[in-house]
This record gives structure tokens, C-alpha cells and sequence, in this order.
């Protein structure tokens, strides 16, 4: 009984039975079937060659995925509660010391800012010989006496 080749609208339906006939569950009609559509053609030659040689290196590779899992598992988060426990001290500091480091800089900087104002401002007035001179200062006290007599004599506020 002659099989006519699969043609290649049912290119999915062939590597299915490709497939069977590498697990070795195609019955002997299905060898038959693939038999014949191997030897119609080059190009179905070489697709199952390709097949083929697909089917026998991926047998040969010694695949657990429980146990690839619990590699890549371990390489991601490994098992090493100190390093857990100095991370934790790590993020405390750093909560505590940011805010730290803040103030500090401020106070400085406002430190350095009071200085500046405090510091005393020298302002000398000179008026002539035997005058009555009357000075308001920055802190609105009012200077006033006569020149030449020394340090003035009174003052108002």
C-alpha cells in the first residue's frame, strides 16, 4: 500500500510525526507515511535531517529544573543572614545621619550668618572746634554734646 507525500500545507502535522517516530510511539503505517514523504524530495530530506539532529542533541543534555532553579534561586538572593543584618544597620545610619548631616549645615551656615551681623561697624564723625553735634546710631540711640570736651556728655533715646 503506497502512501501519496505529505505535502507542505500540513508542515506542522510532519513534525508532529517526526516527533512520534523519535520517541518511538508511530505505529508502522505512520513509519511508512514518513518513509515515503522523506524519499519524495531533497528539501524533505534535509528537514528531517535538521529534525533529527535537533531531537538527538537536545536528548543528550542532562536537564533538572528543580534543581536549575534552585541554582539560579541561590545566585540571586543567597543565604547569608549577616549580610542581611549589616544591610539593616547600613539603612539605620543612614536614616539617622542624613537628617544629622542636615542640621549641621544649617547651624553652620546660620552661625556664620549671626556672625556677620554682630560684628560691630566703627563710624567716626569729625565736626570743628566748639560745636554742639547730635549723632543718631544704627540702634536708634541718639548721641549728642559738644566737640572737643571729650566723650559726649548725655544721651537719649
Amino acid at each position: 500500500m503506497e502512501h501519496p507525500p505529505i505535502m507542505e500545507a500540513n508542515h506542522n502535522s510532519i513534525d508532529e510525526l517526526i516527533v512520534r517516530v523519535l520517541q518511538g510511539e508511530a505505529t508502522p503505517n505512520e513509519l511508512d507515511v514518513l518513509e515515503s514523504w522523506v524519499l519524495a524530495s531533497p528539501e524533505n530530506h534535509r528537514h528531517y535531517k535538521y529534525l533529527k539532529n535537533l531531537w538527538d542533541a537536545s536528548v543528550t543534555l542532562p536537564l533538572s529544573t528543580p534543581d536549575a532553579l534552585h541554582r539560579v534561586i541561590t545566585q540571586i538572593k543567597p543565604d547569608r543572614p549577616g549580610k542581611t543584618f549589616w544591610m539593616m544597620w547600613q539603612r539605620v545610619a543612614a536614616i539617622i545621619l542624613l537628617p544629622l548631616l542636615v542640621a549641621a549645615a544649617w547651624l553652620l551656615v546660620d552661625r556664620q550668618h549671626e556672625e556677620r551681623a554682630l560684628t560691630s561697624a566703627y563710624q567716626t564723625v569729625s565736626t570743628p572746634f566748639g560745636s554742639f553735634t547730635s549723632l543718631e546710631l544704627p540702634d536708634a540711640i541718639l548721641r549728642s554734646g559738644n566737640t572737643g570736651t571729650g566723650p559726649p556728655s548725655r544721651m537719649n533715646r
